[in-house]
C-alpha cells in the first residue's frame, strides 16, 4: 500500500470519481479541452488513491477525447510523463 492514510484514500477516491463523471458530462457537451484536463486530473487521483477501475475508466476517456480531438482536426500535444518508481500497480 501506499503511504496514504485511509482519510487521504477516500478523498482522493471521490475526488477521482467525481473528475471522471465531471470529465465524461465536458466530453458530452463538446468541450474537449476541458473534459481532457478534468479526466487527466480525475486519472491521477484514482491511481493514488489505488481506485483501479475507476483510473481505467479515466484512462479510457482521456482515449477518447484524444480520438475526438483528432477527428475534428484541432491540434493536441501529448506529454510524456515517466515514473520514478515502479511502472506497474502496487
Amino acid at each position: 500500500m501506499s503511504g496514504m492514510s485511509a482519510t487521504d484514500r477516500t478523498k482522493n477516491r471521490i475526488k477521482g470519481r467525481s473528475g471522471v463523471v465531471v470529465g465524461n458530462l465536458f466530453l458530452l457537451a463538446g468541450r474537449w479541452p476541458d473534459a481532457l484536463k478534468e479526466l487527466v486530473e480525475a486519472a491521477s487521483s484514482a491511481r493514488a488513491s489505488s481506485d483501479y477501475v475507476w483510473h481505467a475508466k479515466a484512462l479510457e476517456s482521456i482515449l477518447l477525447c484524444l480520438l475526438m480531438v483528432a477527428w475534428a482536426g484541432m491540434d493536441f500535444q501529448v506529454r510524456i510523463i515517466w515514473c520514478t518508481r515502479s511502472v506497474g500497480y502496487d
